[in-house]
């Protein structure tokens, strides 16, 4: 994908992102409200440690509240991030990596890094984006490195 200066995204992208670093900078500070305030009631999701949720209470509780406390420094990859837009400009499909810190249960900090695509839709261009799906995953396993060359 070639690169776009923020100069030159269209408002529905740049608002994708603002979306993206309010959704963020709630993981970073564990603000499950400010989260659940992006994120539509119907919304769906994969996890890096549930395999499914359905409806945004089972994504907070199942996923949110478990892995969000135990992690610091949460951030996207602003640089390699892709954004569509569908022609009507009322969904995006986001793909991007992501890069934090999280806790084991001995204490000790490790380097937690994945990839994530992300749905957002909205009702109207003026409307705010809402997330009504998440797919997170973790860095394929070392072991199969050899499968991906």
């Amino acid at each position: 994908m070639i690169e776009k200066t923020m100069a030159a995204r269209n408002s529905g992208e740049k608002r994708v992102i603002e979306w993206l670093k309010a959704w963020a900078k709630a993981i970073r500070d564990n603000d499950l409200a400010s989260g659940r305030a992006l994120f539509a009631e119907d919304a769906s999701g994969f996890g890096t440690i549930t395999l499914r949720t359905d409806g945004l209470d089972d994504l907070v509780e199942g996923q949110w509240s478990r892995v969000w406390a135990n992690t610091t420094g949460f951030d996207f990859d602003w640089k390699g991030l892709s954004i569509r837009l569908s022609p009507d400009g009322l969904q995006a499909g986001v793909q991007t990596l992501w890069t934090s810190t999280g806790k084991e249960k001995t204490g000790e900090d490790r380097d937690r890094e994945g990839r994530a695509t992300i749905i957002l839709t909205r009702n109207s261009k003026e409307a705010d984006w809402k997330c009504v799906h998440t797919h997170f995953s973790m860095w394929p396993n070392c072991a199969d490195h050899e499968l991906l060359k």
